[in-house]
């Protein structure tokens, strides 16, 4: 909420009474005990977690693996629904396709990390007062506060079905063994796996390497594409505002709006349609009226919400008082004796103008839709809070089905911002990504040209430390290899730690300026 409704060091008048303050601690009292029952459901679940790895540990290796904290559950199921899809013979364009929005997306990626760098320098100020916080920085539902747990949660399971299923796939297509398929379990499930035979993957052509790698993240992009066009041009196209008047978007809790001398305060998602009488149909409207009204005086609002029609006696502060407080920087001397009320208006411009950019990002803001779109969730428009509901109703075939609306709109959102933000970090060309081993097997066979090492000179061999590798068929070839090797090495750790430092810097640098 920008400043008319900020945050305020205004303290509500002692005329609120003490009934206001007991309800408070009561509400109080009902989050702790929700807080406690949580943390209490969570050290069950991370006690039967610890428990179950000891157990596994000893039981069943073939199909439990403990790493670190990590358990892998391997299982069989579902490679017979992988080799009946992989005989299609479209799959081969289709994962050519990938390679190419893989590479791209992982440039990008690239040069979207590095910019962000370059904010730590000309916005030094701004990010030292809003360091970016770990948690945030993580796709994981109930770790990234921003994330809900439930539509969090159902995206990354697509997501990771899609993600892995498509490296089986294209295994399969390219005709390499798949061992098995699973999920890997941190108290919950955060990942998925699909395993196929290293030392046929090693021996493979650079072509099936690729499409295989690039057959994870290429389809998270595309489901993420395919979801947010159905978002913003089937479901936001049936919202229009539910009531003429001016919006209420936000209500500031500590300010007048929320905290009349008597009665309920301003509903979040109502809107005001008359202000000491007067009608006010758009924001400038309900401007006017405030800029003719004193600080200190009873305002009567008027307030549309959910079909009831409601008056409330409000006594606002003054407009200058607060700014000089909170926001001194925007503060103008016309706003000394004028009415605050603390409110996020919104008239019909800005609530059509809302619905454009939901609509129509890139034609509302060029090359920032996207970022916009990826944004909401950190700006409280995803899910859809409560006043949004309030504040638009679904026409079209959604008239009267609501609930189910917003349910499916908020999915279809985050089956988007999963998928993409999964597909585009791992696209990155960075260590174990998927972007990481399309990297290291193009240096490889770029490398072995320069080496005048042909497909024929090499066999594979498989050894139980180190894995599956390529050999020399002679002295004379293996010197070429190891030369090759060494070049691919030294490549792959110099981008890795360049871009691990571009990664973390942001998160690092803000805490120490």
């Amino acid at each position: 909420m920008g400043p008319q409704a900020g945050a305020s060091t205004w303290v509500p008048r002692p005329a609120l009474g003490m009934g206001r303050q007991r309800n408070a601690y009561a509400g109080a009292e009902v989050w702790l005990g929700v807080m406690v029952s949580l943390l209490a459901v969570f050290a069950v679940l991370t006690a039967g977690y610890i428990a179950a790895l000891v157990w596994v540990s000893k039981t069943e290796p073939d199909r439990f693996q403990v790493v670190g904290p990590l358990l892998l559950v391997r299982t069989h199921a579902g490679k017979s629904l992988i080799d009946r899809i992989s005989k299609r013979q479209w799959l081969g364009k289709a994962a050519d396709l990938f390679i190419v929005l893989t590479v791209v997306s992982g440039l990008a990626m690239v040069v979207l990390v590095a910019w962000q760098n370059t904010l730590l320098f000309t916005h030094t100020e701004q990010v030292a007062q809003n360091p970016p916080q770990v948690e945030q920085t993580l796709a994981i539902p109930g770790v990234n506060p921003a994330i809900p747990v439930g539509y969090g949660l159902f995206a990354l399971v697509v997501a990771l079905v899609i993600h892995e299923g498509g490296h089986g796939v294209m295994a399969r297509y390219a005709d390499l063994k798949v061992k098995s398929l699973g999920l890997l379990f941190l108290v919950l499930p955060v990942g998925a796996f699909v395993e196929p035979d290293e030392a046929e993957l090693q021996g493979a052509s650079l072509g099936d390497k690729l499409r295989m790698f690039a057959s994870g993240p290429g389809p998270n992009m595309v489901l993420g594409a395919i979801t947010v066009l159905m978002f913003s041009q089937l479901m936001i196209p049936m919202l229009a505002p539910a009531h003429s008047g001016v919006g209420l978007m936000g209500v500031s809790e500590d300010l007048p709006a929320a905290n009349p001398p008597e009665g309920a305060p301003l509903p979040e998602g109502g809107f005001v349609t008359h202000l000491d009488g007067q009608r006010v149909a758009t924001t400038d409207e309900f401007q006017t009226v405030l800029n003719n009204t004193r600080a200190g005086e009873n305002l009567t609002v008027t307030v549309w919400h959910e079909g009831d029609v409601t008056n409330h006696t409000i006594v606002p502060i003054d407009k200058y008082e607060y700014f000089e407080r909170n926001f001194p920087e925007q503060n103008k001397e016309w706003y000394k004796g004028k009415a605050f009320l603390g409110v996020n208006p919104a008239g019909p411009d800005r609530l059509d103008g809302i619905m454009d950019q939901l609509e129509s990002p890139f034609e509302e803001m060029g090359a920032r839709g996207g970022l916009f779109y990826l944004a909401l969730p950190f700006v409280n428009l995803q899910p859809f809070p409560t006043s949004f509901h309030d504040l638009y109703d679904p026409g079209g075939f959604a008239a009267g089905f609501e609930t189910s609306f917003w349910i499916a709109a908020n999915a279809l959102f985050w089956l988007f911002w999963i998928n993409v933000v999964l597909g585009t970090f791992n696209a990155l060309p960075l260590g174990p990504l998927d972007g990481g081993h399309m990297f290291r097997h193009t240096a490889h066979w770029w490398f072995r040209r320069g080496e005048d090492i042909e497909e024929g000179d090499l066999r594979v061999f498989d050894s139980e430390e180190g894995g599956p590798s390529f050999v020399g068929r002679t002295p004379e070839i293996q010197d070429k290899l190891d030369r090759v090797d060494r070049k691919v090495s030294l490549v792959n750790r110099t981008v890795g730690i360049g871009l691990l430092v571009l990664v973390v810097a942001p998160l690092i640098v803000p805490q120490f300026l």
